[in-house]
Parts: structure tokens; sequence; C-alpha cells
């Protein structure tokens, strides 16, 4: 990995608006980074994952704004679909991109949605029926001594 020869930048609120303002409107970190007078991507990134940095915040409201951004463009590349016909494929390509980086930056909002359906049995027995060994474990450790299969725990 190569160091970079860039100056260390102090952060400023300036500079952290202009980069947030940038990255909305669909600039990479990288492409951003590129610029005379602006930290490398690393910084950035490192501002922008730091939950104490004061950059985090606006950084993070940036990634929400640009996947809004992209969901809407690949609404237009949809729309527009009737006039490309020759380029279906490239415009699969391109919603496809678009759909991947939306679900990767609002995995809520975008991401694929996960359903899990879990079957289990379950054999209760009353406190009576617990022998003094079983009744031992289970307030010694909080199990019963049955693996748990959500958890891998026993």
């Amino acid at each position: 990995m190569r160091k970079s020869t860039k100056p260390r930048l102090r952060y400023t609120h300036e500079l952290g608006a202009e980069i947030c303002r940038r990255m909305a409107e669909g600039e990479s970190v990288l492409e951003i980074a590129r610029t005379p007078g602006f930290p490398t991507a690393g910084c950035i990134f490192r501002w922008g994952t730091d939950t104490d940095h004061p950059f985090s915040q606006m950084y993070a409201r940036a990634r929400e704004l640009y996947a809004h951004k992209v969901a809407a463009e690949i609404i237009e590349l949809a729309d527009a679909g009737e006039a490309r016909m020759a380029n279906v494929e490239l415009l699969r390509v391109r919603i496809d991109a678009r759909k991947w980086a939306a679900s990767k930056m609002m995995p809520k909002e975008y991401g694929d949605r996960i359903r899990q359906d879990v079957n289990a049995t379950v054999q209760v027995k009353p406190p009576r029926e617990l022998s003094d060994e079983e009744l031992a474990r289970i307030a010694l450790t909080g199990s019963t001594g049955v693996a748990d299969t959500a958890s891998g725990s026993g």
C-alpha cells in the first residue's frame, strides 16, 4: 500500500460540507480525494466512519441522499427504456448497478428483504418434574443443557 504524498488536512465544517455536497450529487470519494486541497480517500472514509467525529453524521446523510438519487435514476432509466430498446442490455446493467449501490448504502430501505421461517418443537417441563441436578444447572448457568439452535449456545 503506497503512502499519500498529500499534506494532512485539518477537518473544518466547510470542508466536510463540500465533501458531502459532492457525494450527495454522485461523486465518489475517490474522485473527491483527487481534487487538490481535499483529503485522501482514506481520510474521508476514516472521518465518515468514526462515530465520534463531527463529519460522520453529515457523511451518513450524504450517503442517504445519494442512495435516494440512485433510486430515482433507476426509475428514470427504466421509464426511458422504451426509447432505448436497442440498448436493452446496457440499460439492464446500468439499472442493476444502481440497485446494487442503493442496496449497499441503505439496506433497510433498498436492500433485499430476507424472510426466515422457523419450525421448532419445544418441550416444556414443569419445574416440579425437574431433578435436583437439572434445577441446580439452571440456577448456575441459566441453561437447561439443551442446545439453543438459534444462538448455537447450550
